[in-house]
């Protein structure tokens, strides 16, 4: 430094840049040793640590985002950037810190051992992204004419009162097959919807409308991936746009538009992957998670029907990761995320809420019945062979089962009731599941 004029006072500059700059910033070994770190990252970062401390960023993240070492390890190059803008949802050990944030990671290689990472909360943003994806689709298309809708009217139980010539087209069915008939037949898991048309229709008093996106059948049993919106009569105004006639209010308590976006499924799936969705396993992420959770808790608050949840902690994971490596660690738990999805409903909620523990939100499920999915769920990973199936990889799970009651006081606290109960069945011996 010495021998290049100046250079001191440029370092001095970057310093500053670095302390006032608006994201936060940390320069690293590439082991993750941290060497330099500007308030905004300390403030994003140390609650990550149960203690407050932070010496290695990789530590730090390493319940949420465990691929990073993996990816650093991997890179190559002299330098270069080794990921961008990676969203992850981050696990607060410190548990006074909200939990359903979303934080993004660019990670750049500036010297052989030497990193640079950039750390920034995008949670609003991301909650921006959805509803800009939720809303402007539905209503651009409205307002062009670019789909023809399928409409009806329903009763306050569900039940269809009206349908038009669009949903004959749409579905293969006519009018007078269809009307008096359940709205939850036109849906492949009939069953599902079912079980919560009657919150999603209260969630539409509350609020005027909602927007959902799933699987429908039409008469021959062939599926297709719709869109539909359940709305008031009094939004008839708003929705009244060129040839879409919809039903009379005085008979209608509700009124549904459903369009046919088989063509947009892929485009729309991997949107929601993007910012929804564990890169590793595919499973909603932490973020995800409890947004959905606190939906479901708040129709638990008005209804009081059952509502339990699941965390599932693979045994002895850091020992198979050791003994391994990261590679095979992976696959145990992708093989773990897919052997869960095969034993769950399609209306559960799940996650992988951090390194290998997951969670699964179970709607309209009592506790008695909880136990029983937990131990099917633990009967199909006992089962599980593992890629590369010569390694012989005895795979087992930990799970803890917890019902929300009134003497819980927010999804937190359900999942903290949960996480007890299943540091019960991994101090009794693991491979077992235990109610809280």
């Amino acid at each position: 430094m010495a021998n290049e004029p100046g250079s001191e006072k440029e370092f001095q500059a970057l310093l500053t840049f670095l302390y006032m700059a608006p994201v936060g910033v940390v320069q690293m070994s590439a082991e993750g040793q941290i060497s330099l770190i500007n308030p905004m990252a300390a403030n994003l970062l140390m609650p990550l640590q149960a203690d407050g401390t932070l010496t290695n960023l990789f530590d730090a993240i390493d319940h949420s985002l465990p691929e990073v070492r993996k990816l650093v390890v991997e890179y190559d190059k002299p330098n270069g950037t080794i990921c961008k803008s990676l969203r992850f949802a981050p696990f607060f050990r410190a548990r006074r810190y909200a939990e359903n944030k979303t934080y993004e990671l660019t990670l750049l290689k500036v010297a052989p051992d030497t990193l640079m990472g950039m750390v920034t909360d995008v949670t609003e943003v991301v909650m921006r992204e959805e509803q800009i994806r939720l809303g402007s689709a539905w209503y651009n298309a409205l307002l062009n004419d670019q789909f023809k809708y399928g409409v009806l009217g329903l009763d306050d139980h569900g039940l269809i009162l009206n349908w038009n010539e669009a949903m004959e087209k749409l579905t293969g069915l006519s009018a007078a097959i269809a009307i008096g008939q359940p709205c939850s037949t036109l849906f492949e898991d009939s069953l599902s919807f079912s079980n919560r048309l009657q919150d999603l229709l209260y969630d539409v008093i509350a609020s005027g409308w909602t927007l959902q996106n799933d699987w429908c059948v039409r008469a021959d049993g062939a599926r297709f991936w719709a869109s539909y919106i359940i709305s008031v009569p009094e939004m008839n105004d708003v929705l009244h746009v060129h040839d879409v006639v919809l039903p009379d209010p005085k008979k209608s308590a509700f009124v549904l538009l459903i369009r046919d976006i088989n063509q947009h499924a892929n485009a729309s799936e991997k949107m929601m992957h993007a910012t929804s969705c564990d890169d590793l396993t595919g499973l909603l992420n932490r973020r995800v998670f409890f947004d959905k959770a606190e939906t479901e808790l708040n129709r638990w608050r008005r209804s009081k029907r059952p509502l339990c949840v699941l965390v599932i902690d693979a045994d002895h994971f850091k020992s198979i990761n050791d003994r391994f490596g990261h590679d095979v660690g992976d696959s145990v738990l992708k093989a773990l995320a897919v052997a869960i999805k095969h034993c769950v409903r399609q209306l559960d909620i799940v996650s992988r809420i951090g390194g290998e523990e997951f969670a699964v939100l179970l709607p309209y499920t009592g506790i008695d019945d909880a136990e029983d999915l937990a131990e099917r769920v633990r009967h199909c990973v006992a089962n599980l062979v593992v890629e590369p199936a010569e390694l012989d990889i005895a795979l087992t799970i930990s799970v803890g089962v917890a019902e929300m009651n009134d003497s819980i006081s927010d999804m937190r606290g359900l999942v903290k009731a949960a996480d007890g109960a299943l540091y019960c069945a991994k101090n009794a011996g693991r491979n077992q599941v235990h109610k809280a």
